[in-house]
């Protein structure tokens, strides 16, 4: 065997080496891609159901400031009652 043929072959080795290579970091860039997608996908679930979550929450505190409300009214009125103090809007 000659001294050109054995670099010709080494050559052409290290060129399919080189594609078999490029073709496997290709495929592994893929996986990483899947992956991180995945990832950003069950991240923006969690984050709405946490934000439903809170929506309920705010529905809670609205019905929770209506009765305190309605309950701050009644003791108001029934402290009048006993006590003999006009309403606003009442006149004498």
């Amino acid at each position: 065997m000659s001294m050109e043929l054995i670099l010709q072959l080494l050559q052409t080795a290290s060129v399919v080496l080189a594609v078999v290579v490029a073709m496997g970091t290709i495929r592994g860039r893929d996986n990483d891609r899947a992956s991180t997608i995945t990832k950003m996908q069950v991240d923006i679930e969690y984050l709405k159901r946490q934000i439903d979550g809170f929506d309920k929450q705010m529905e809670k505190i609205s019905e929770q400031e209506a009765c305190c409300k309605t309950i701050s009214k009644r003791l108001v009125d029934h402290l009048c009652l006993d006590q003999g103090c006009k309403k606003e809007g009442e006149r004498e």
